[in-house]
């Protein structure tokens, strides 16, 4: 049910998105299932972001945080950390989205899941581009591109694009983490974010 929430997301079909996520957490509650509802939840956030609804999708996105943090699944912390980045990101708030995504990168989820790394560098990179910072934005995107490309992702030719100047990064589309997306989630209009300055620690 989350996959078809994702899908319908990424059609622009929002109602409809939202209908099949709130199924699945009703069955996800019905069957006592955390992970799922976890998972629901991060779904509802994003079709909430993709709205423009951030308020709404920050909030989904903290519980489903909070929930697969207890649940201890850490592929799936991982991916509502980057949601809840590009949420914030979304919302006009820079450092706690890039303070969100290094958060992400901190957690050890072993070798198998690079795209997932892929994922939160790109979107360092483009909230750094939406700055104004395009010499970080260009050091993240060719970290994240390594990734693509060494996994054969799809995404790979939008990343290097960016990274070589040829393209902004994608409007806050229908992007997530896990299921729909292209990696590198998405800042809100440079003129919406704070002023530059939000770099990652060393």
């Amino acid at each position: 049910m989350c996959g078809l929430a994702d899908a319908s997301a990424a059609a622009g079909r929002h109602q409809e998105a939202l209908d099949y996520a709130h199924r699945a957490l009703t069955n996800a509650r019905n069957a006592g299932h955390r992970s799922l509802e976890a998972t629901a939840m991060r779904a509802l956030g994003v079709v909430h972001r993709c709205r423009g609804d951030h308020e709404s999708a920050i909030r989904h996105l903290d519980t489903a945080l909070r929930i697969t943090q207890r649940v201890g699944d850490l592929e799936e912390v991982v991916a509502t950390l980057s949601a809840l980045a590009e949420a914030h990101a979304a919302a006009g708030n820079p450092g706690e989205a890039l303070r969100l995504y290094q958060e992400a990168l901190a957690v050890d989820i072993g070798s198998g899941q690079r795209d997932l790394r892929a994922h939160a560098l790109g979107g360092i990179g483009d909230i750094h581009a939406a700055l104004g910072e395009h010499g970080l934005a260009r050091d993240f995107w060719q970290q994240a591109l390594v990734i693509h490309r060494e996994l054969g992702m799809p995404q790979a030719d939008g990343v290097s694009a960016r990274a070589n100047g040829h393209s902004r990064p994608s409007p806050p589309a229908e992007q997530s983490p896990r299921n729909l997306t292209q990696p590198g989630g998405t800042p809100a209009d440079p003129d919406h974010l704070a002023t530059a300055g939000h770099r990652l620690p060393e």
